[in-house]
C-alpha cells in the first residue's frame, strides 16, 4: 500500500488548532531588498495559533525566504514566490513521507494561507495614506500611516480571501522612516472563518539577497496528484467504451467504428461516469490506442495509450 505524504503545511496546522493602496509596479519602490521579522497570529471560533518567522525579501523578484516556527514547536524553511500568485515551498518540520524522494512541498493560492509575501510593504509607494502619529522603531523615528492595499498585492497578503472581499482593498498600517523605508507593517486578513493578524518589522534595506526556488526535482506538487487522479478515474470508462465498441451488441456506440474510435468525453460522462470532469480531453482515439489529458490549476497530466504511464505535460 502506498503511504500518503505527511505534510504539516501552515494551513494544516491552523486547521488542526482551530478545528474549525498599492498597485505599484515592482520597480516603483526604492526598497528592493530587506530583512524582516514577522509574527502571524491566527484566531478563530475554537482557538488560536501563533507563527513566527524571520528572513529576507526581494520585492522586485517577488521572492522571500522565511525560517518559520509554529507554536507547537515545528520549524520549517519556507520559500515564497508571488510572480503570478502566492506560492509557498516548505521543507522541515513534519514535511515527511513525500513521494519519489521529494524534500519540499508546494502550496498555491488559498492553500498557502496564512503565509503571505513579505515583500508587499517594500512595493507600496510611500508616503501615502492618513497620518496617525509617530513612533520609534528600532531606534528610528517613524511616521504611522493608515493605508489601503489594493489588488493584486491584497491577494498576496490574504490568499484565502475571495476576490469580492478584497475588491475595495485591505486596510493596513505602515510605519515609514524619513527616507521612506517601511519599518513596520500590520494588517488583519480574513482566513476562512478565522482571521490572521500580520505584524512585520523590516530592516537592512538595500542589502542584496539572492533567493533561489527549490529545484523542481525536489518539490512534491499536490496539484499533480489531483490531476493524475482525475485522469486515472477516466480509464475504466475508456476501457468500457472500447469493449462496447467491439461488441457489436445493443450497447455498441458505433457499428462502423471499433476500439477507441469515436470516443468523446461527453459520451463517457453520459454513458459510464457522470463524475468525470468536463475538462478532460480526448486528444486522440484510434482503433488500438488513445491519448487523454487534463489541465487543472496550471498542471497538465496525460496518458498516451492503454499501457502508458501518467505523465506531467502535454505529450499527446
Amino acid at each position: 500500500m502506498r503511504h500518503m505524504p505527511s505534510v504539516a503545511l501552515v494551513s494544516c496546522l491552523v486547521a488542526a488548532a482551530l478545528a474549525a493602496s498599492s498597485g505599484a509596479s515592482p520597480g516603483a519602490s526604492p526598497n528592493r531588498y530587506a530583512q524582516f521579522v514577522l509574527q502571524i497570529d491566527v484566531a478563530g471560533p475554537s482557538g488560536s495559533i501563533q507563527l513566527a518567522g524571520r528572513g529576507a525579501a526581494d520585492a522586485q523578484e517577488h521572492r522571500a525566504q522565511i525560517d518559520l516556527s509554529s507554536a507547537n514547536g515545528l520549524e520549517f524553511q519556507t520559500v515564497v514566490s508571488s510572480v503570478a500568485h502566492l506560492t509557498v515551498f516548505l521543507t522541515g518540520g513534519s514535511v515527511t513521507n513525500l513521494p519519489d524522494g521529494k524534500t519540499w512541498a508546494r502550496s498555491d493560492g488559498a492553500a498557502a494561507a496564512p503565509l503571505f509575501d513579505p515583500g508587499v510593504p517594500l512595493r507600496i509607494a510611500a508616503p501615502h495614506g492618513t497620518v496617525l502619529g509617530t513612533a520609534t522603531i528600532g531606534g528610528v523615528a517613524a511616521t504611522e500611516y493608515a493605508i489601503v492595499v489594493h489588488q493584486p498585492e491584497a491577494a498576496l497578503l490574504a490568499p484565502a480571501a475571495p476576490a469580492s472581499v478584497l475588491a475595495h482593498g485591505l486596510p493596513a498600517k505602515l510605519w515609514l522612516d524619513p527616507a521612506g523605508h517601511p519599518l513596520r507593517f500590520t494588517a488583519t486578513v480574513p482566513f476562512g472563518k478565522a482571521t490572521a493578524a500580520i505584524d512585520e518589522t523590516l530592516s537592512g534595506f538595500g542589502e542584496h539577497v539572492y533567493l533561489k526556488l527549490p529545484p523542481a526535482s525536489a518539490v512534491w506538487d499536490p496539484r499533480v496528484d489531483k490531476v493524475t487522479a482525475d485522469v486515472r478515474s477516466a480509464i475504466p470508462s475508456i476501457e468500457s467504451y472500447r469493449a462496447d465498441n467491439d461488441s457489436g451488441g445493443r450497447y455498441d456506440p458505433s457499428k462502423t467504428e471499433t476500439g477507441y474510435e469515436g470516443m468523446t468525453v461527453a459520451y463517457l460522462r453520459k454513458t459510464y461516469d457522470l463524475s468525470l470532469r468536463p475538462q478532460l480531453r480526448i486528444v486522440r482515439a484510434t482503433r488500438t490506442s488513445y491519448c487523454v489529458e487534463e489541465t487543472r490549476d496550471g498542471i497538465t497530466v496525460m496518458k498516451n495509450g492503454p499501457s502508458a504511464p501518467f505523465v506531467v505535460g502535454r505529450h499527446c
